[in-house]
């Protein structure tokens, strides 16, 4: 939770067509993927805004928990959803970054 704390530090909770469009297909990829969004409306803005934030500033939706590094191939990895969000749903019943849960 302390990630969650620092990234709301960072950004902006601005609700715009982009943050609607980006949690509306949030929404629909957990649904098609048999989990949901984090209940909790907080970390949710928290993210999908850090999300915005990092398209705007790196051209892409990176993981605001991640590291983004020099190498793009790695950086695909992390882009959201994550390569890893389902195994990690499955085994911890969230992803890294807990937009995602059981």
């Amino acid at each position: 939770m302390d990630a969650i704390k620092k990234i709301n530090k960072m950004i902006d909770h601005k609700k715009t067509k982009e943050f609607d469009d980006l949690l509306r297909d949030l929404k629909q990829h957990a649904k098609m993927h048999g989990f949901r969004l984090n209940p909790d409306k907080e970390i949710v803005e928290t993210i999908v805004s850090a999300l915005i934030k990092r398209k705007a500033e790196c051209g892409e939706t990176y993981c605001p928990c991640r590291m983004i590094n020099d190498n793009k191939k790695d950086n695909l990895d992390i882009i959201c959803p994550c390569k890893d969000h389902q195994k990690d749903i499955a085994q911890r019943g969230h992803c890294h970054c807990q937009l995602f849960v059981k």
